[in-house]
């Protein structure tokens, strides 16, 4: 893993991710998502947000089994490290979604910060582009 992947997936697993519900204790404001405008906890601001979302199954669709696609076992693996079904190598479930999680929380501070558009299709490109780099098997 590279560093700038295990820290969003630390953030992740220590639930210090900066979310809407995070920052709405500290700044006042709605703790809504900025994209589907729903209430924002952590498993929305990593999984479940509609505009999200696919971009994570395109990724497991193409690098793991089907089988794994369940919104159950890729939050408990996600946020509680529980391991992946036994068809899904350890280290490959790592590599993959530490830079799943950190393409998606980059690319959402982008978009917040910078005013960056949030395109799936670019930030499925980016992700597909590193895992290339890493030796999966």
């Amino acid at each position: 893993m590279l560093p700038n992947g295990r820290t969003t997936w630390y953030k992740v697993l220590s639930n210090t991710i900066p979310s809407q519900h995070i920052l709405a204790k500290m700044h006042p404001q709605a703790p809504t998502c900025t994209y589907c405008h729903q209430h924002e906890d952590l498993a929305h601001f990593v999984y479940q947000c509609p505009i999200k979302l696919p971009i994570l199954e395109t990724v497991l669709v193409m690098y793991a089994p089907l089988d794994f696609l369940t919104q159950i076992r890729y939050l408990d693996f996600l946020l509680y490290l529980r391991h992946p079904p036994s068809r899904l190598p350890l280290k490959r479930a790592l590599t993959l979604f530490s830079v799943t999680l950190h393409h998606i929380w980059s690319h959402h501070w982008q978009c917040k910060i910078h005013g960056v558009p949030f395109q799936g299709h670019r930030i499925v490109r980016a992700i597909v582009n590193q895992v290339r780099s890493f030796p999966l098997d």
